[in-house]
């Protein structure tokens, strides 16, 4: 359920032509009370409409000029936009670039279910230019809800947690 509002919020900012540009878990909040089961999308500070975002370079590929937002949670396209001039900082991203570049799907996800190996391949595959087929990456989170047996009743484990700590 987490993952279908997700994908659909990022889908929506997409379509207005714009680039999120920091996307990490604390960028991402959930409602209260009755809005509890809601997803929202926060901080679009680095936020730019995607024409403004592409600098065409020799080969015809678009990139950032530098690496926006935080690097531990930059996608390694993020990443290969930084440029060779190093200061401390920029050392510290072309390392955590080397990381996450030596870091095989597999690896990254070994101990979860193979959907979450499949939507981060795709997502990895995906040209700058290229948009995401939003309907199959829902697609991929909604046949492994099935899967598992869960409900959909738009209640998440954390709103049970939270309600059984209230009644006792």
């Amino acid at each position: 359920m987490l993952a279908e509002q997700l994908i659909g919020r990022l889908e929506y900012i997409h379509s207005k032509s714009v680039i999120h540009r920091d996307i990490k878990p604390e960028n991402f909040l959930m409602g209260v009370g009755k809005y509890g089961n809601q997803v929202y999308v926060t901080d679009l500070g680095l936020a730019t409409e995607r024409r403004d975002a592409q600098v065409k370079t020799n080969t015809g590929r678009a990139r950032n000029l530098y690496l926006i937002g935080t690097a531990r949670f930059a996608s390694i396209n993020g990443h290969l936009g930084v440029g060779l001039k190093a200061t401390d900082q920029k050392q510290k991203e072309e390392l955590i670039l080397k990381e996450k570049e030596m870091i095989g799907i597999g690896d990254l996800y070994k101990d979860l279910p193979a959907e979450f190996a499949a939507y981060f391949d795709y997502i990895r595959s995906l040209g700058f230019n290229e948009n995401p087929d939003y309907s199959y990456l829902r697609k991929i989170f909604r046949n492994l809800f099935v899967r598992k047996g869960f409900d959909y009743d738009y209640v998440f484990d954390w709103t049970i947690l939270e309600y059984l700590k209230t009644t006792q």
